[in-house]
């Protein structure tokens, strides 16, 4: 496993406690507002101190309260990219991504003209993030972020904010960066749309808790599930395969042996 968690935060009422891992590849943290998501990765990226129990990443002990281990943020290996992007407003674009040199591991995940390409920044290079879209203003901060040659990736909610061709934008980006950087990543969300596109697996957080984890489809398709999180559409989810767009408009899929026909959706 490439991240191991077990952890516990007691911050006023609310109380955190939770163990989970996650591998190389997409794992979403699932769940409401209010349940603990982002209390969890501040946890994980050292911008809160758990009272007690162990982060690993990689092999390596990043925090263990009774050997008082507590690497601090900036060593931890992990690049963050936060709701609001986050960008020096004062800086031009190819500024706030090389900004990452100053505080990343030695070594490249991938070079600079590589980011730029793979996340089509080319065109934004030399504007101020005050003259940029969310779409690029999240693309950005998903480039500075890699180019910091981060052990793991934390995505906290990314899309939000973003109007639903914003996010049609952004998503094909985070696709790419999971199938093509081969490092682990939490990706934060409460949208059963995102976490089912874009998760291998998921852990569900309640009130500071795990309430399930396992493998996406097969957690967000559980009744319990949905009648604990008061989710208003139970769903099931199954995994098909584009097959052809017909001139006609009907998209078709092969899904266990037999054929689906529907409408044909842009997003597909």
């Amino acid at each position: 496993m490439s991240i191991a968690v077990n952890i516990e935060k007691t911050m006023g009422d609310f109380q955190l406690n939770t163990e989970f891992y996650a591998d190389i590849g997409i794992t979403a943290i699932f769940g409401p507002s209010g349940a603990g998501k982002s209390t969890l990765v501040n946890l994980i990226a050292g911008l809160v101190k758990p009272d007690s129990g162990y982060i690993k990443i990689l092999n390596e002990v990043i925090f263990e309260s009774q050997l008082k281990i507590n690497v601090p943020a900036n060593k931890r290996g992990i690049g963050f990219v936060f709701q609001d992007a986050r960008l020096f407003p004062h800086m031009k674009v190819e500024s706030n991504l090389k900004y990452s040199n100053r505080f990343g591991r030695k070594g490249h995940l991938s070079s600079f003209t590589e980011i730029v390409e793979v996340l089509n920044l080319a065109q934004v290079l030399h504007r101020l993030p005050g003259n940029l879209s969310g779409g690029e203003k999240q693309r950005v901060a998903i480039g500075r972020a890699l180019l910091s040659n981060p052990k793991i990736l934390i995505l906290d909610e990314p899309l939000t904010g973003l109007d639903e061709g914003l996010k049609a934008e952004v998503i094909p980006y985070l696709e790419f960066v999971r199938d093509n950087f081969k490092i682990p990543i939490l990706y934060i969300s409460h949208s059963q749309s995102e976490v089912v596109r874009l998760s291998d697996r998921i852990v569900v957080l309640e009130k500071g808790r795990i309430l399930e984890q396992g493998k996406t489809l097969q957690i967000l398709s559980s009744f319990s599930v949905a009648k604990k999180l008061g989710l208003r559409d139970l769903s099931s989810f199954v995994e098909a395969k584009v097959s052809k767009h017909a001139s006609d408009g009907i998209t078709e899929l092969d899904f266990a042996g037999s054929k689906l026909f529907l409408p044909k959706i842009d997003a597909i």
